[in-house]
């Protein structure tokens, strides 16, 4: 991926994520650097609607780490990154992705405990609930997670 090319990174997989509820599930996606994502069913709880948050939480410390609210997807269509900001990732630390938490990530390793990274999301918003002018069905679309390490 050329955005990463030469940095000290760690791809995860759409397949390593934990998956909760009845609104996501894992599919095939050609569009999606994986070849699969997870999918949201947008219209199952308004915690997709935007603005749409994702971010990092310490499950010791009890809060946020680092937050992102996308309050407008309207000119992106297809997988676009959205960074999280920069994380210094601690001893059990999770990604969540939307208000709602049905899609998480733990991301603490003992290659990643005490290091500052870059976390950079590929996400698609598809349907007339992001983007006005689209038929269909709204859905969430989620491929890869990447750790760009900070030096």
């Amino acid at each position: 991926m050329e955005k990463f090319d030469g940095k000290p990174v760690l791809y995860v997989r759409p397949e390593e994520y934990s998956l909760h509820g009845n609104a996501v599930e894992l599919v095939e996606d050609v569009e999606s650097l994986s070849g699969s994502a997870v999918k949201v069913d947008s219209k199952a709880s308004h915690y997709y609607s935007l603005p749409y948050e994702m971010g990092c939480y310490d499950l010791v410390g009890g809060r946020n780490i680092a937050s992102r609210r996308l309050n407008d997807v309207f000119d992106r269509t297809g997988y676009s990154w959205y960074s999280m900001g920069h994380v210094t990732i601690k001893e059990n630390c999770e990604l969540y992705f939307s208000r709602a938490w049905t899609t998480k990530l733990q991301i603490s390793f003992p290659e990643t405990i005490g290091k500052t990274f870059e976390v950079w999301a590929s996400l698609k918003f598809a349907g007339p609930m992001y983007h006005p002018n689209q038929n269909g069905d709204s859905n969430v679309f989620l491929g890869l997670v990447v750790l760009e390490e900070i030096h």
